[in-house]
């Protein structure tokens, strides 16, 4: 599958450089570039095609090319820790936040609680003291009967 695309990509170069020809040419006082020869006194141009770098030229471009990939992934690295270490601060901050509401409100329903456990016992209370008061009532009734010669 991928030996057709490198052929058809070698070929489409190939043709690319066939064509690259340039021809200098002066018309009527002014000079033109053309990819035909536009006169008979054209002149072929050759591009100045620059050396192919040596090894070690390489090399030191690589090592440059690194350079600026490890400073960018430091920046990268810096910029990523700070953006956590904020969460992390904002995660705290909401976290301490909930466990005061937590507090207070728990606080809240104990002192409701306290509240309601006084309102209850004080209905107990004079539920009760009702109650014996009644019961006094009937004790000393029933005593009174008892007592009471028949």
């Amino acid at each position: 599958m991928r030996f057709p695309f490198v052929v058809v990509l070698l070929a489409a170069l190939g043709f690319n450089t066939a064509q690259a020809e340039i021809y200098k040419c002066t018309v009527e006082g002014r000079t033109t570039f053309s990819q035909h020869p536009c006169s008979a006194d054209a002149i072929l141009v050759k591009p100045a095609i620059s050396p192919q770098p040596t090894d070690e030229e390489l090399t030191q471009q690589e090592a440059a090319n690194q350079s600026v990939r490890v400073a960018a992934m430091g920046r990268w690295k810096f910029h990523k820790v700070t953006f956590l270490r904020k969460r992390l601060s904002s995660l705290d901050g909401r976290i301490a936040a909930l466990l005061r509401e937590r507090s207070a409100r728990l606080d809240d329903l104990q002192q409701d609680a306290l509240a309601e456990n006084d309102v209850v016992n004080l209905q107990y209370s004079v539920d009760l003291q009702r109650l014996m008061e009644e019961r006094a009532d009937v004790k000393s009734r029933l005593e009174g009967m008892l007592s009471a010669p028949r």
